[in-house]
């Protein structure tokens, strides 16, 4: 069969081609070539470039074939013939193509780019790997394959490559309508990385490409208090509450940056606020109660500390500051019975964290 290499020029796959498909193929060929007699190649590329424009996908499919069988080294036809065959969602078919036409022209960083596509949606994650970091080779600047070698990178939970790749896509094509969503993924990677530091740059960048946008000023008001940078995040936590004013959490930072500072009264005043929007959040009653305590009101902290014992028992910190607050009230007893299981507690904690056999009964 001499146009079975023409046909299916694949690895592996020569010359397996059923004799009914080829002669299917064959028989379409001739049948356009008996429609219009003098119709050539070029004309039969042509009608199945027209019928892929017009949605007949499988009208174009046959269209290729038929132009293969006379062009079998014509990469480009394979490379659009690959691409019907995705939008036909036949991927087996997409794959062959594609590398029947790297066999011919094994440069060109497009083929190796849409057969790492084909195999990301295929799940082949590591041929998907290789046909990408080939093309990546091959033509560095690809917005695209920068931006699949990132996604295949975050999916298999390889973070620092996967970081490495967004930002030279955010490098390549800063424009880009997927640049925003990339920019915030790759800050949250950032994050997870212990790289806040560097998660600030594309947070500010987010934050000039929507200044309006409440919940991505937050973003970067978060990494900034996380980063200790308390001032300014002061500043970018103001401008949220502008737009959104029954805002819990930044209540409850502003309160936190306040007690930092010293102005005790200030940071009563916004932990009651954060209370107020998200009432019971253990979170905020312990600090809360510690902003009562230092201000000498030992009854609301001691009730602020009761709450949160009774909600989480087994919160260390909370019995000691609990006992020493009923301690101040001249209530002995409980204060002892709090400071007793302050120290069970995390006696309990020391011994899960360092494991079995390693605290001794000395």
């Amino acid at each position: 069969m001499p146009n079975c290499r023409i046909l299916l020029a694949s690895p592996g796959v020569l010359c397996t081609l059923r004799p009914l498909a080829l002669a299917s193929a064959a028989l379409f060929a001739a049948t356009l070539a008996a429609a219009a007699p003098s119709q050539g190649s070029e004309d039969l590329l042509s009608r199945a470039r027209e019928l892929r424009e017009k949605g007949d996908l499988r009208g174009s499919a046959d269209a290729f074939w038929a132009h293969l069988l006379a062009q079998g080294d014509d990469w480009e036809a394979r490379y659009e013939l690959a691409q019907v065959f995705m939008g036909l969602g036949e991927l087996d078919g997409a794959e062959k193509q594609l590398k029947a036409a790297i066999l011919v022209k094994s440069d060109q960083p497009g083929l190796w780019a849409r057969l790492g596509q084909v195999h990301l949606l295929k799940s082949d994650l590591p041929q998907a790997e290789q046909a990408l970091v080939r093309s990546r080779d091959l033509a560095p600047r690809d917005p695209s394959v920068r931006y699949n070698l990132g996604k295949l990178y975050e999916r298999q939970d390889r973070a620092q490559e996967s970081i490495e790749e967004y930002l030279a896509f955010l490098e390549v094509a800063p424009s880009d309508p997927r640049a925003p969503g990339i920019r915030l993924r790759v800050a949250r990677l950032l994050d997870g990385s212990d790289q806040s530091a560097r998660s600030l740059q594309q947070y500010r960048a987010l934050v000039d490409l929507y200044p309006d946008k409440p919940g991505i000023r937050q973003m970067l008001a978060d990494a900034l208090y996380k980063l200790l940078k308390y001032d300014e995040a002061y500043e970018q936590y103001m401008l949220v509450l502008e737009q959104k004013p029954d805002n819990a959490p930044v209540h409850f930072n502003l309160g936190f940056i306040a007690k930092t500072r010293g102005d005790l009264e200030t940071a009563e005043l916004e932990m009651k606020l954060a209370d107020s929007l998200e009432p019971g959040q253990p979170h905020t009653l312990y600090h809360l109660g510690a902003v009562l305590f230092e201000r000498g009101s030992y009854e609301a902290a001691a009730a602020k500390f009761a709450e949160v014992a009774e909600k989480e028992p087994e919160h260390p910190q909370v019995h000691y500051y609990y006992g020493r607050a009923l301690g101040k009230l001249g209530r002995t007893e409980e204060s002892r019975a709090e400071m007793e299981k302050h120290r069970e507690v995390t006696q309990k904690l020391l011994s899960e964290a360092t494991g079995p056999g390693t605290m001794g009964d000395n």
